[in-house]
């Protein structure tokens, strides 16, 4: 499958994405799957840890014991740091699954396809993948930060002194304008891991210039793609956050209560905690099924842009 796309058309990406997922879903959900697994582990060792750290606390309390707290100062650091670096591997290990189902969408499209073993061997970037997508956050965070700020200078500050219709005008106008910038500047460094995952000389740097570079000209097509993706995947993620509604409504009654019980507290805790986990489990379940059309998506769309701008790409296919 080498056909092109001219240029980025909505229908013809989303019908090709379709066909490439329809076509290797097997293969596609697997990678998916571990994806999602690797993307857990952390919030299960870190239950586990909260669970054994409570019956600690409490076997210590009923037997009057004055060491839990010493003990507890001692060692948190040592369990905050080992967790956070088991989020660092767990993160580049989802990552890397995540390109890697990239990478087979471009092997597809080049006539050169390669199974999921062999698209593994040719990875051999898993720890970078994380600072890549930390790098990526990074600068659109600080556009962000430089889109709010302009947001509220120019139209949220002079809204604020302008009573009626004009000052929700400008409000309104302010939200839209932040809302098409971001999206503009989010789209810009949509594919970085596409480049990092196929063209290994790439780093990471280098990775991050090509999605902006190639994204050049093409930055409106790719946003309604982006949309469209959106609310094709929106259902499975709001059912995602059904739990958390239904443990919202659920405790809305007892927080109008003018006191509330410790033992209210806790039970209002132990809902809303539980309604979280429910809706993370059910979301990475979800997510399984979503996670390679958003990344066949970025396949295709940089195959595409490669092909626009006759680009040569060394793959190690």
């Amino acid at each position: 499958m080498n056909q092109t796309l001219k240029p980025l058309r909505v229908p013809k990406v989303i019908r090709a994405a379709l066909r490439l997922y329809r076509d290797n879903y097997k293969a596609y959900l697997k990678v998916a799957f571990i994806a999602n697994l690797w993307s857990l582990l952390p919030l299960f060792i870190l239950l586990l840890i909260i669970a054994v750290l409570t019956i600690l606390f409490t076997t210590l309390v009923a037997n009057n014991s004055s060491d839990f707290g010493l003990w507890l100062l001692g060692v948190l650091p040592l369990i905050i740091i080992g967790w956070l670096i088991l989020v660092i591997y767990c993160s580049s290990k989802f990552f890397t699954n995540a390109a890697l189902l990239s990478r087979l969408t471009f092997s597809q499209l080049t006539n050169q396809p390669e199974t999921v073993q062999e698209g593994r061997r040719n990875i051999t970037k898993l720890w970078k993948f994380f600072w890549l997508q930390f790098m990526v956050n990074l600068i659109i965070s600080v556009f962000n930060i430089g889109l709010s700020i302009a947001q509220w200078l120019v139209f949220d500050l002079p809204a604020s002194k302008i009573q009626g219709i004009i000052g929700f005008i400008l409000t309104i106008t302010g939200n839209v304008c932040y809302f098409v910038a971001y999206l503009w500047i989010y789209v810009r460094f949509f594919i970085p891991e596409v480049p990092f995952v196929i063209e290994p000389e790439k780093d990471i740097f280098q990775a991050i210039t090509r999605s902006w570079k190639l994204s050049q000209g093409f930055s409106w097509q790719i946003i309604l793609i982006v949309i469209a993706s959106f609310f094709i995947t929106l259902p499975l993620y709001v059912f995602s956050a059904i739990p958390i509604v239904i443990a919202l409504i659920s405790v809305a009654p007892l927080l109008q209560q003018s006191t509330v019980s410790p033992a209210i507290l806790i039970g209002l805790w132990t809902s809303i905690s539980g309604a979280i986990v429910s809706s993370v489990l059910i979301f990475s379940f979800l997510n399984i099924a979503a996670l390679p059309f958003w990344q066949v998506i970025k396949g295709i769309i940089y195959y595409d842009l490669c092909f626009q701008k006759n680009l040569t790409i060394n793959s190690n296919q």
